[in-house]
């Protein structure tokens, strides 16, 4: 009983129709074609992502003539005060890229690090 059932079923799956197959001038699928467009961050996910970046490297968000912009504290060498430094809004994601690129630039100085030539700049 249960052969004549598994024989049946894979009978009736051969004798399905064959998927359609897109041809080579058509436009893809619009499945395929949202699942794309959806891993693609929009410009507002990456504001968001820039802001929340800014939050955790100590910026915070204030408005200077009625335009959002980041401030942080930041320390001067070999002094007590410190300074503020300031970003536009606009400018967050440049300044993550920036810090991103550093932050690698340093890590791979460090494994690249041997014997007497650490100090050199590549």
């Amino acid at each position: 009983m249960f052969a004549s059932l598994v024989a049946s079923i894979m009978l009736a799956g051969c004798a399905a129709s064959p998927p359609a197959t897109q041809s080579p001038g058509s436009s893809p699928a619009p499945a395929a074609t949202a699942a794309v467009a959806s891993s693609v961050p929009s410009t507002a996910d990456k504001l968001a992502l820039a802001q929340a970046w800014a939050r955790n490297a100590g910026y915070k968000p204030y408005s200077q003539e009625g335009k959002p912009v980041w401030c942080k504290n930041e320390a001067l060498l070999g002094s007590h005060l410190g300074r503020v430094r300031c970003v536009k809004e606009e400018a967050l994601a440049d300044l993550q890229r920036q810090s991103i690129e550093s932050q690698q630039t340093l890590s791979e100085r460090e494994r690249n690090c041997s014997g007497g030539d650490c100090n050199k700049t590549r």
